[in-house]
């Protein structure tokens, strides 16, 4: 659904629809990466991530751009915070582990987000 709506703006170039697997939830979070086709106005972005940060939902949600310094930085994403969090301190390697050991209940929240967010 949220890449239902962001395509309203412009099209997006990024080819993943789906913002989450419901078949491995813990290897595939919430977590939207995307971005536009042609180049927009970064006010857009801006305006993106004003509606991301002001969601009130039952977890706190980020938009970010992607990337590692010297990269270009080329899309967006939207996820979860503490999603955010174990990617930065442990990486993507031990993410279902530390996501089903540590963060069910979170992870459950996020995904009854996934819809009022869009």
């Amino acid at each position: 659904m949220l890449a239902y709506i962001l395509s309203k703006i412009a099209s997006i170039a990024s080819p993943d629809a789906r913002m989450f697997s419901k078949e491995f939830i813990y290897g595939n979070p919430p977590r939207y990466c995307w971005r536009y086709a042609k180049n927009i106005d970064e006010g857009i972005y801006q305006e993106i991530n004003c509606c991301v940060s002001n969601f009130q939902g039952r977890t706190k949600w980020i938009m970010y751009k992607e990337g590692k310094d010297g990269d270009i930085v080329r899309n967006h994403v939207i996820e979860p915070e503490f999603i955010s969090e174990i990617i930065k301190n442990s990486g993507y390697g031990n993410m279902p582990e530390i996501l089903a050991s540590e963060y069910k209940e979170e992870l459950q929240k996020a995904v009854e987000d996934v819809v009022p967010l869009a």
